[in-house]
């Protein structure tokens, strides 16, 4: 019975997959120290649509955009922000 109830438990809950993701910076920039006034208002040139969901936010072109936070630039890095 173990064995079946095992078997049903993993049918019921496969296993997350994913891509590893490398660390995108060690400093982040800030307005205080739980983001949450914002820190830069900005409007989409175009559309984005994120490969990982889970990780980034699609944005459709002339989308308000509230930045939270900002991840510091290190060794030839993107800009990576905190927005919703």
């Amino acid at each position: 019975y173990l064995m079946i109830l095992l078997l049903c438990l993993r049918l019921m809950c496969p296993l997350a997959t994913g891509i590893f993701m490398e660390k995108l910076t060690s400093k982040k920039l800030c307005a205080d120290d739980d983001p949450v006034y914002t820190i830069s208002l900005a409007r989409a040139e175009e559309d984005y649509n994120a490969s990982d969901c889970c990780t980034f936010i699609n944005i459709k072109k002339g989308q308000l955009i509230y930045v939270y936070s900002k991840l510091m630039n290190e060794k030839d890095s993107g800009e990576f922000w905190a927005a919703s």
